[in-house]
């Protein structure tokens, strides 16, 4: 789907609802059918079936929650499930950041917008305008039908878990295969594409071959340093 900019300010409210409501179907092909695998995991491991639309609906995080449902089933302790899911969860804290003169004044709706910023309203809004990114009637549609569509796939894989096959394996690749999605998607921005997929592949390359299992967070701080270079030199456009 191209994202073509639009004057929003100009437009009626429910004109910009409607324009949101059809720039976040990306967002719901992704959410829901990865919720929905989030819904069937949790249902078939056998854990309260009323547990799972609150953790869905406070945390809205799908990689975090794919990755504490195992810890949650040996009933690890509470820190070594935060510091182990940390580093994945991390990235979400740069899409605020990304976007922080795009954001509205008020406190409340900067809070709104900081815990729905997640991976796919992040790759929809950064293909729009400041003035679309700063309407609250086309950026606070596009954020709460993206939980939205979160919420309703938890609850339709809690349904589906009781009648899809406990060895219908390879279900979580789904959460790769979004991410893919949005990396092209932000790629296609770059006249010089390969410089930001250089830097994500070499980071991850060199940390993984120099320090092992311990490589994810050093990989991250690589990618922050040349994101705050890029943003200072213009070294890829």
């Amino acid at each position: 789907m191209t994202f073509e900019p639009t004057h929003t300010m100009s437009a009626s409210r429910s004109a910009r609802f409607r324009r949101a409501a059809f720039d976040s179907i990306p967002a719901f092909f992704g959410y829901f059918f990865l919720s929905a695998v989030w819904g069937v995991l949790w249902k078939q491991s056998g854990l309260p079936t009323f547990w799972a639309p609150f953790f869905s609906f406070f945390v809205y995080a799908g990689a975090t929650q794919f990755l504490a449902l195992p810890f949650i089933l040996v009933k690890a302790a509470p820190i070594a499930m935060i510091l182990s899911v940390l580093p994945v969860s991390l990235r979400n804290s740069f899409y605020t950041v990304a976007l922080i003169d795009r954001l509205p004044k008020k406190l409340w709706l900067r809070l709104v917008y900081t815990f729905t910023l997640v991976d796919a309203p992040f790759a929809i809004l950064t293909c729009r305008t400041d003035e679309e990114c700063r309407d609250l009637w086309y950026c606070m549609p596009l954020l709460l039908l993206s939980y939205f569509y979160w919420i309703i796939g938890t609850l339709a894989g809690l349904w589906l878990g009781s009648y899809i096959p406990s060895e219908f394996y390879a279900m979580d690749f789904v959460l790769p295969a979004l991410i893919a999605g949005l990396v092209y998607e932000q790629l296609r921005k770059f006249s010089k594409w390969w410089q930001p997929l250089l830097v994500a592949v070499g980071s991850a390359g060199l940390t993984m071959l120099t320090l092992g299992h311990d490589w994810l967070f050093p990989s991250i701080g690589i990618c922050v340093v040349a994101i705050l270079y890029r943003s200072t030199k213009g070294g890829m456009s």
